[in-house]
């Protein structure tokens, strides 16, 4: 076949399937069609995995770096009292604070005293994610990053501390007082 010879600058032919001869180094009928297909889909599938990745950075950004003034603010911590609904029975020893990181007591305790020292940094667990505490001693939560800290008295407690605006997650820091 010397037309096709000269086609594919001297290279022989190789017999295909069905009989027909190609020139070697020339691809198969039909695997032009696959593997433009599986580029094609290659090429899908890293377009559609970026574009997730691109907005689970941006949902992650905007709920860390949120400015405080953007994020509305309810008073921290929650006391039983006339404008709040009756405590639970406290299952936190008496002279403690009881930390937990899932909402309402869920999730691997971990308890303070003041006896365990001035300055007490959280666990990892618990560090920006402090889901619910009960203080049955007075402490002061403290977020290293901004300075921030806030009171907790005997008896306070919260259920949802790591709603959006509250505390509980950027606190860092457990210290006897503010």
């Amino acid at each position: 076949m010397p037309g096709k010879a000269g086609k594919w600058k001297g290279k022989a032919s190789v017999l295909s399937r069905g009989g027909r001869s190609r020139p070697r180094g020339a691809p198969a009928e039909g695997h032009e069609k696959r593997a433009l297909s599986w580029t094609k889909w290659g090429t899908i599938a890293g377009i559609v995995s970026t574009v997730i990745a691109v907005i689970s950075i941006v949902f992650f950004l905007a709920d860390r770096l949120a400015p405080p003034e953007a994020v509305p603010r309810t008073p921290v911590p929650r006391t039983s009292g006339e404008d709040s609904p009756p405590k639970p029975d406290s299952t936190c020893p008496r002279g403690s604070v009881c930390l937990w990181p899932g909402w309402e007591s869920a999730g691997k305790i971990w308890v303070w005293s003041p006896g365990m020292g001035q300055m007490i940094k959280l666990p990892g667990y618990l560090r920006d994610h402090v889901g619910s505490f009960d203080a049955q001693a007075p402490a002061c939560f403290v977020d290293t990053e901004s300075g921030e800290r806030r009171s907790a008295a005997v008896q306070d407690w919260s259920e949802r501390y790591t709603d959006v605006g509250r505390f509980g997650r950027i606190m860092d820091v457990i210290r006897i007082a503010c």
